[in-house]
């Protein structure tokens, strides 16, 4: 109650200094900045009732830093009170502090977040939830999947291309993801959202974000993993002989263990070099191979350990491989 109160408290000391400061950015119009000021109290007036838009709110102000410069942990503290009211931005927007502030990604804390928001239906959680399923340290493909078709059902785009190649790519039964999604199926209720200014920016759009705040734009959470294609960085092409090479590796069965996806070959290549040395005593003889797949003009290069003729025995191996702390999935070889 008494770090609520200090919150606050802070809250009108900046509300003063609007109406008796000049604007921060000059030669504006002295107007915005008294209807600002004003929208602001309003907010700290309600998020002392405990509204969660205006605690939302306050934590886009703080984020963007509208006349003020951007105070993360300001906009995390209001984000997190708003987020523990239900409210599905919010959850979004707290998750993806925790994802990319600090250098380090707080998986436990992104993931705990965007779990609340996708599970009231917000299709940015549930793609943000979908990749970070593949790219924390132990994946979860089949959630990974459900919440990527989730939100791809729900009509974003950028899931639609995504789920069509995660869905190519990974070897789940249909019947098993359809129980899986309806195990994680959204909450039909949710909290009403307030509309001071967007959530975190989507890929492509432009809310006037601070260009010094972390960056929340989803291209950056899926850049190197192969299930967003659409999203990723593009990587060069391999020469053709080399194409050929890497393909014919891969070709010895229907099942691979994958154990990275990257979009530099050069990178891929020494990762696997390194892995067959680390991991030779569980691998066995087997072969680490890198496989290109490329969706349109992009391509990322896979790190798998190839030839397996059922789904069981790579499973198999990949549970072994868990137990050296090497992270894996089973996929179609």
């Amino acid at each position: 109650m008494l770090h609520k109160q200090r919150v606050l408290s802070l809250g009108w000391v900046l509300v003063a200094w609007l109406f008796l400061s000049p604007p921060a950015w000059a030669g504006s119009d002295q107007t915005l900045s008294q209807r600002l000021a004003e929208q602001v109290a309003t907010w700290y007036e309600r998020a002392e009732q405990g509204d969660a838009g205006a605690l939302f709110n306050l934590g886009q102000y703080f984020r963007k830093g509208v006349g003020i410069k951007p105070d993360l942990e300001q906009a995390r503290r209001f984000y997190l009170r708003a987020a523990e009211l239900g409210h599905p931005e919010a959850q979004l927007n707290l998750g993806t502090l925790y994802y990319f502030d600090g250098g380090t990604p707080n998986y436990d804390q992104s993931r705990h977040w965007w779990l609340q928001a996708a599970r009231q239906g917000n299709v940015d959680a549930q793609y943000q939830l979908a990749i970070l399923y593949l790219k924390q340290p132990d994946p979860v493909p089949l959630d990974a999947l459900a919440w990527m078709t989730l939100a791809a059902r729900a009509g974003d785009t950028q899931a639609v291309k995504a789920q069509a190649l995660l869905a190519q790519e990974l070897s789940i039964i249909p019947a098993q993801l359809e129980a899986r999604i309806r195990e994680l199926g959204p909450a039909s209720d949710s909290v009403e959202v307030d509309t001071f200014s967007q959530p975190v920016a989507r890929a492509g759009e432009n809310n006037d974000a601070s260009e010094e705040e972390p960056s929340d734009e989803r291209g950056v959470v899926a850049e190197s993993d192969s299930a967003t294609q659409a999203v990723s960085h593009t990587a060069p092409e391999l020469p053709q002989e080399e194409m050929v090479a890497v393909r014919e590796q891969a070709a010895g069965g229907g099942f691979a263990v994958q154990l990275a996806s990257l979009s530099e070959q050069a990178v891929a290549v020494s990762l696997a070099d390194r892995l067959k040395q680390q991991l030779e005593a569980v691998l066995l003889g087997r072969t680490i191979a890198v496989v290109p797949v490329s969706s349109g003009a992009k391509t990322a290069y896979k790190v798998r350990v190839t030839g397996f003729a059922d789904h069981s025995s790579a499973n198999m191996l990949c549970r072994e491989l868990k137990q050296q702390q090497q992270p894996c999935f089973v996929v179609k070889g």
